[in-house]
């Protein structure tokens, strides 16, 4: 593991027991997939760890993925959903799930500790660390900083659905929420619930 910190490696090691822990190893991720030159390969660990490290996201490396947003959300009527684009790329664009995938990809190749990866509790417990550390902290998008053409500002937050739902499935339940504003200032929210995968039988501690 050349060239991989030691505090990472540590970090990645163990379970998670606090949030502190998710903004430190982030942080060490961010520098390392920058050093890597993977941040836009590595598309939605890039904006994970943007969010939680410094609030905002970096827009060179994230480039397709705010075009996409102007021309999804860009043309989006909420009166006519049936006759605008599909945003179901846009909304599955952001998930724990992708997170926990390219998250798994990188450490693997590189040799790094699978522990939070691995393990479906440790998963778990890392997704409501986040939500918890982002809660406070939407991650705005805007035209200015983002070179939207459409799209006023776009701001991205964690949100966790009503006991009906997260009563109903074990594990932690989280979607995402995007609060679009459009060129003429018209105004919509999209959503869409993360449901927590099903148990491995497997997985340890």
């Amino acid at each position: 593991m050349q060239g991989v910190p030691e505090k990472l490696v540590a970090l990645l090691s163990n379970p998670l027991g606090k949030k502190k822990e998710v903004l430190q190893a982030f942080s060490e991720l961010r520098k390392l997939i920058e050093l890597q030159g993977e941040r836009q390969r590595l598309g939605t660990l890039n904006l994970f760890c943007d969010w939680v490290v410094q609030g905002k996201l970096d827009p060179e490396p994230a480039r397709s993925f705010l075009m996409l947003l102007d021309d999804r959300l860009g043309h989006y009527d909420p009166d006519n959903p049936d006759h605008s684009p599909s945003v179901d790329d846009v909304l599955g664009s952001v998930s724990f799930s992708l997170l926990r995938d390219e998250l798994e990809e990188f450490c693997e190749r590189l040799g790094l500790p699978l522990t939070w990866t691995y393990d479906d509790i440790v998963w778990d417990k890392f997704v409501e660390l986040f939500a918890e550390a982002v809660r406070k902290s939407p991650l705005k998008m805007n035209r200015k900083n983002c070179g939207f053409t459409r799209l006023r500002e776009v701001v991205l937050s964690v949100w966790k659905p009503d006991e009906s739902i997260v009563g109903a499935h074990p594990g932690p339940v989280f979607g995402f929420k995007w609060d679009c504003t459009l060129d003429d200032e018209s105004t919509f929210s999209l959503s869409r619930t993360e449901l927590p995968a099903a148990p491995d039988e497997d997985s340890t501690l």
